[in-house]
């Protein structure tokens, strides 16, 4: 359990360790788009799935070292880089990241993500409804993410 840190948004993280080696990641958050920069006030909400799939694996007496990539799903109510309006996000994700496991239970993984999926939202005049490609699910991947967790 810990905290999930990005210029794509701030929240929770949670990742569990399963039996074939890789572990689950949930990410519960704010999306930021458009806020930082000023343009609006309230961010939307999105929750992140993501199987780690371990690549490689080190150790030394200081920490565990895992490099890890996989597939997930993402759900949300956020807004996307060519609209004020809020709609709904469904997408498939992909992440790519490094995680440090030190002796004390404190993980540490820095990692990038993207989306690929579905902005659902209403017009800007509220006649109709439109369905779009998630453009910031692309945009943003070069968007560093940061979790830090304490590891039961």
């Amino acid at each position: 359990m810990g905290l999930f840190s990005s210029p794509k948004g701030f929240g929770f993280s949670y990742s569990g360790y399963v039996q074939d080696g890789g572990f689950n990641s949930f990410h519960l958050y704010a999306d930021m788009t458009g806020v930082l920069s000023g343009d609006y006030d309230k961010p939307g909400i999105r929750i992140d799935y993501n199987k780690g799939i371990v690549l490689k694996t080190a150790s030394s007496e200081s920490c565990d070292f895992l490099l890890y990539a996989g597939p997930g799903v993402s759900a949300g109510f956020v807004r996307d880089n060519d609209s004020p309006n809020y709609g709904f996000l469904l997408a498939l994700n992909g992440t790519f990241g490094a995680r440090f496991i030190f002796p004390r239970g404190i993980a540490l993984d820095l990692g990038l993500s993207a989306d690929l999926g579905l902005h659902i939202r209403g017009a800007e005049n509220g006649q109709t409804t439109n369905l779009k490609l998630y453009r910031n699910g692309l945009n943003r991947i070069l968007f560093p993410q940061v979790k830090i967790e304490y590891c039961f």
